[in-house]
């Protein structure tokens, strides 16, 4: 079973990220934690059970059940898991942006959406939708096992590399020192 963490500030979108769910994928909606050191280590008590994240951009427009309103964004703490990440202080996992376009589109430049594997708009959300996105959720959390196990440029294509042009190798070999998150372009 494939599990994901949802983090939003409004309670009220949880219904929307059910749609992903299925016999091999579950999703935890949780609101933001009090604090952003709180949140981390939330995030750090459960990284063994969980294969991955999904968060909203904005974290700061609602008050959690404690009152709080967060003082960070979902791009904040993406950048803050990453680095973590790159660190190994936490496991690599995906992140995936959740998000209205409209909200994505006036908040973030390429670099911050480079810090997601995947965008998903939240305002357009349907059944056709959940159809395309939940085998996505599920790949990138295999994908990210995998990487993680081997560092063998074989292994993680899965193939005969013998007749791959040797300039496309060599581009993939220092893909491989790089995080996991990296990985996801080539």
């Amino acid at each position: 079973m494939t599990k994901f963490i949802y983090i939003d500030d409004d309670p009220e979108s949880y219904y929307k990220i059910q749609g992903f769910e299925n016999e091999k994928l579950t999703i935890e909606s949780q609101q933001h934690k009090d604090s952003w050191e709180e949140q981390l280590q939330s995030i750090k008590n459960k990284e063994d059970e969980i294969d991955g994240i999904i968060l909203d951009l904005k974290l700061d427009d609602l008050p959690n059940l404690n009152g709080h309103r967060a003082k960070f964004r979902g791009t904040s703490l993406a950048q803050e898991i990453r680095t973590r990440q790159k660190e190994g202080i936490l496991k690599s996992f995906p992140i995936v942006l959740f998000s209205a376009n409209d909200k994505v589109s006036l908040a973030l430049e390429k670099s911050g959406k480079d810090l997601f594997d995947i965008c998903i708009d939240k305002s357009n959300i349907n059944s056709e939708s959940f159809a395309i996105y939940t085998p996505q959720l599920l790949t990138l959390a295999s994908g990210y096992k995998k990487l993680l196990k081997t560092k063998d440029i074989k292994e993680s294509l899965n193939s005969d590399i013998s007749f791959i042009d040797s300039r496309f190798l060599s581009e993939l070999e220092d893909y491989q020192s790089s995080p996991v998150h990296v990985h996801h372009y080539y």
